[in-house]
């Protein structure tokens, strides 16, 4: 498990690319739930927030936050790295994500 300083760093560093970059044009639910993984993230940028959690935590349904997500994999902000993830007892937990800022295709185009 990463610590604090780790976890708040990637959260800063995240924020730091919302703000100063094109990335302001993005939804506001996609920043809100992209700033929300990065608090969960470790230092690779690995984080395993369930579904409820994200969308709890961003007090969106469990379909918008969905939406989000598959809105910010295809933009190239994070990627699911390990889907498939099953607890002892054979039942299907969350998904792993991992954040990858500054490799998004607005990032990646010069826009």
């Amino acid at each position: 498990m990463a610590s604090d300083d780790a976890k708040d760093g990637y959260a800063i560093m995240v924020d730091r690319l919302l703000r100063n970059t094109e990335a302001h044009v993005m939804p506001a639910e996609e920043r809100l739930v992209l700033r929300t993984l990065a608090g969960h993230a470790d230092e690779a940028g690995r984080c395993f927030p369930s579904i409820p959690t994200l969308a709890g935590e961003c007090g969106l349904s469990e379909e918008r936050t969905r939406k989000a997500l598959r809105a910010l994999e295809g933009k190239g902000w994070c990627y699911v790295s390990n889907a498939n993830r099953f607890k002892a007892d054979g039942g299907r937990t969350s998904d792993e994500r991992t954040l990858t800022p500054g490799t998004g295709q607005w990032w990646a185009k010069g826009e």
